[in-house]
């Protein structure tokens, strides 16, 4: 199996649309599946799985549906800890909290807190995350040090990306769904 997966939760407002709903019931939809697949993966040994929830292209979509897909983490950690925290799942983000609702912030940050001393599936989520702006923020950390840019390699690059929070040989998603 896979040590590390990377899920991107998309399609969710496309799936509700075609159920002739709103596409919030999407999004919320996608939170529920998101718990039952998290807890699968922890129990069947998953060491990390990254979940890119909101990329930093997602702020063009209407005021309303971010706004919403914002207050998402505040829903997921409050409906969602005791089964995580029982599941031993451990809770970290990556992404730019620059511009990021202060109460979104304030609840991973929470729950990244009242699981550090989780020792199972890290449950990584990737929000205002977008991997090309990852690596131009890597390079430009290397260029502020004074590193020379034409001799970078990629295992320097990788110890700057965002995914250096991650344990080494787990930085890199085996498989993306």
């Amino acid at each position: 199996l896979p040590e590390h997966v990377g899920v991107i939760m998309d399609g969710n407002g496309r799936w509700a649309k075609a159920q002739g709903k709103p596409r919030i019931f999407g999004h919320k939809s996608g939170m529920d599946a998101l718990k039952k697949v998290a807890v699968h993966g922890a129990r069947r040994g998953l060491k990390v799985m990254t979940v890119y929830a909101f990329s930093t292209e997602n702020w063009a979509r209407p005021v309303d549906e971010v706004k919403f897909i914002m207050s998402l983490p505040i829903d997921f950690y409050g409906k969602y800890m005791p089964t995580l925290k029982a599941e031993n799942i451990q809770i970290r983000m990556i992404g730019e909290r620059e511009g990021m609702p202060k109460a979104t912030l304030a609840s991973i940050d929470r729950a990244a807190e009242e699981t550090a001393e989780n020792t199972g599936m890290i449950l990584n989520f990737a929000m205002n995350y977008g991997g090309r702006r990852d690596i131009i923020l890597a390079i430009q950390e290397l260029a502020k040090s004074g590193q020379d840019l034409s001799l970078l390699t990629e295992e320097e690059l990788s110890k700057h990306l965002q995914t250096a929070v991650l344990p080494e040989n787990l930085r890199d998603p085996d498989l993306i769904i």
